[in-house]
């Protein structure tokens, strides 16, 4: 039996849905993939893509995609004509182009494919001009629609395709992964391990999180965005006047800064809870168990329990698209009426 996306960390479901079709020519003519930034959506619409180009797909003792043939080597360096990517959440314009270069052949291979990374950003009107293109597609046309959370997408969109979840990884596989593949992760666990320890704990999961964690020039916004979370943390659970001044910074937020800012207040929120029930438990958020200490003596578990609460249902807000006013007013005061 072929081995299947041997490259490919983790995600077994997929590698035993996704690959299995691939493998055996019978595959539909569109994927959502669906998962937290990181987790290898990318990764494995690329791996698809050189597994349907291989030139060794039918040689036994080969794994699939091989790697090594020349179709394989320009698909996963990004280089293959025959892949089309559009980077971000595609316009309605962006939609209207890549339809009309749909019913031209492929160029070298038997296939077009379409990438359409942050599916879940584009407007109801780029959806819609889609779904056309996932109801009758050209047979030589296959899809792969990357997003965050298919609920973002329309019904009508969820419909046409199979949903694969990309899997977060345990922090061991992180870890070891990062020592791997970065020279910055080994100079960091020699120089300041506990700062790795962050990195791991902070991608929750996501291999490209914890990449990014060790990347000098990345790193720097992901040390001020977990400082803005912990701040967060603290000023919604006490209900001080740096509260107030930070709800009304926060109005002016973003909708995508929310949806990354919200969970990491959650997390620490969650190791607030739970230290306080259990001062040996394990963390999530906090690398240092003195700092989770910290905020969990803030207040008493009632008041930290409604704060974690309170920003469960403000990432619920921020999902369904309500007013970032508002839902960042409720979250504050929601957190006070314990």
């Amino acid at each position: 039996m072929k081995e299947l996306f041997p490259t490919l960390i983790g995600n077994s479901g997929i590698k035993s849905i996704l690959a299995r079709e691939i493998a055996d020519g019978a595959f539909p003519h569109a994927y959502i993939l669906e998962g937290p930034y990181g987790t290898g959506k990318t990764t494995v619409a690329t791996l698809a893509a050189a597994s349907i180009f291989c030139h060794n797909r039918d040689k036994e003792g080969m794994p699939l995609p091989c790697g090594t043939c020349e179709s394989c080597q320009k698909v996963l360096r990004h280089m293959s004509v025959d892949v089309i990517y559009l980077e971000s959440a595609a316009t309605v314009d962006e939609i209207r182009a890549m339809k009309q270069t749909m019913y031209e052949s492929a160029n070298e291979n038997d296939y077009k494919i379409y990438v359409l990374k942050d599916a879940q950003n584009m407007t109801v009107n780029a959806q819609n001009s889609l779904l056309k293109s996932l109801e009758e597609p050209p047979p030589h046309v296959l899809f792969f629609l990357l997003c965050d959370d298919a609920e973002a997408l329309l019904e009508t969109i969820r419909s046409r395709a199979p949903i694969l979840r990309t899997e977060t990884l345990s922090d061991t596989v992180v870890r070891e992964e990062l020592l791997r593949r970065s020279p910055e992760a080994g100079t960091l666990i020699k120089r300041a391990p506990g700062r790795l320890e962050e990195v791991v704990l902070f991608s929750n999961g996501s291999l490209g999180l914890a990449l990014d964690g060790v990347d000098p020039k990345k790193s720097e916004r992901i040390l001020k965005l977990r400082a803005e979370a912990t701040d967060v943390a603290k000023a919604v659970i006490r209900g001080d006047l740096h509260a107030y001044e930070l709800a009304a910074k926060m109005t002016s937020y973003t909708r995508d800064a929310l949806k990354e800012l919200l969970p990491l207040v959650q997390t620490a929120l969650r190791d607030a809870v739970a230290i306080k029930r259990d001062p040996d438990t394990g963390l999530r958020f906090f690398a240092e168990r003195e700092d989770a200490s910290a905020l969990s003596g803030s207040a008493d578990l009632r008041r930290v329990m409604a704060a974690c609460d309170a920003v469960t249902v403000a990432i619920s807000d921020v999902k369904r698209n309500a007013a970032v006013p508002s839902l960042v007013l409720n979250l504050f005061l929601a957190a006070q009426q314990s």
